[in-house]
């Protein structure tokens, strides 16, 4: 957040600029040479950034309720490098396959793309091998 402060004094009563600090008690104003009036105007400007990012995740279900297959699309988070990408994601459990396009945010290109059979689609994300190894 970025917060702005007009240090210039200005005339509460006529917006006139004063020749004396801005921040003086009322005690130690002198009148505005134009309106006489010892009021004084401060501009604080604050601001702020957002950024908006979205995803929509869609499971494809049968009748009994069996994934046949889930679609990512959108935004995505890149935790090791802390930047936006654009991930494309299928899983098609019908048909066995793994299709995935991840791409710069800004720029559009492609970082990586993936298309394969998903049985050969192991030691990603869930299906990474768990250590063993005792903590």
């Amino acid at each position: 957040m970025a917060v702005e402060v007009d240090k210039e004094a200005k005339c509460g009563g006529c917006g006139a600029t004063l020749d004396e600090q801005y921040n003086l008690p009322l005690e130690a104003r002198t009148p505005c040479p134009k309106c006489g009036s010892l009021i004084r105007a401060l501009r604080i400007s604050i601001s702020e950034t957002v950024e908006v990012h979205d995803s929509l995740r869609l499971a494809h279900k049968d009748s009994d309720g069996k994934k046949l297959a889930q679609i990512q699309s959108g935004d995505d988070l890149h935790r090791d490098t802390n930047t936006w990408r654009v991930l494309e994601r299928v899983i098609d459990w019908s048909k066995k396959w793994y299709t995935e396009t991840i791409k710069d945010r800004t720029t559009g290109e492609v970082i990586s793309h993936t298309s394969e059979d998903l049985r050969a689609h192991t030691g990603h994300g869930a299906a990474k091998p768990k250590d063993t190894r005792d903590s």
